[in-house]
């Protein structure tokens, strides 16, 4: 996992003026923070969701439940960025934590993965790509970065990449 972490790390900050060491970022990463989130996400420890104590059994938003949703968009406040969500169909819904770059606001890096599963109780799919980012986000969003970083949330992955291609699709439309 600390690979991972260090290849958004990277990607992140080569082309901008370093915020702060690589090094520095990659000693913050905390496996216990990791490990929690991909816990709390794959229904083995319970979690408060919108004040009730909850477990998370099913990832899909269209079973009529938008826990993992109300729980990214939690985590992603509490880290003081500006949360945004994407509702692309009647069940489909993105969720954004957006960084805003002190130099260039209107360029941006995404690090991202979906929030969505295909069975009852699924860690690795996604939990863990989940935990990655959002353990990204509690990191760099402490510092100050030229770039915007969005930390993103794709939903329906699992019936065809619905959720990111409607994203890749806006912000093409947006860039032309």
């Amino acid at each position: 996992m600390k690979l991972i972490l260090l290849f958004a790390f990277q990607s992140v900050f080569f082309l901008n003026a370093f915020c702060q060491d690589i090094q520095t970022l990659i000693n913050r990463f905390n496996q216990d923070s990791l490990l929690k989130t991909v816990r709390e996400l794959s229904g083995e420890d319970s979690v408060i969701i919108n004040g009730t104590n909850t477990i998370i059994t099913y990832r899909a938003a269209y079973i009529g439940s938008n826990l993992t949703e109300d729980y990214l968009k939690a985590r992603l406040s509490g880290y003081g960025l500006n949360v945004q969500t994407q509702k692309y169909s009647i069940n489909g819904l993105n969720v954004f934590g957006i960084q805003e770059g002190t130099k260039f606001p209107n360029e941006a890096f995404i690090v991202g993965a979906h929030h969505d599963a295909v069975t009852f109780y699924c860690a690795d799919d996604n939990a863990s790509g989940c935990a990655a980012v959002m353990e990204t986000a509690r990191i760099l969003s402490e510092t100050s970065c030229d770039y915007t970083i969005i930390y993103a949330f794709w939903d329906e992955e699992e019936a065809g990449l619905w959720g990111s291609n409607y994203q890749a699709k806006q912000a093409r439309q947006t860039d032309n």
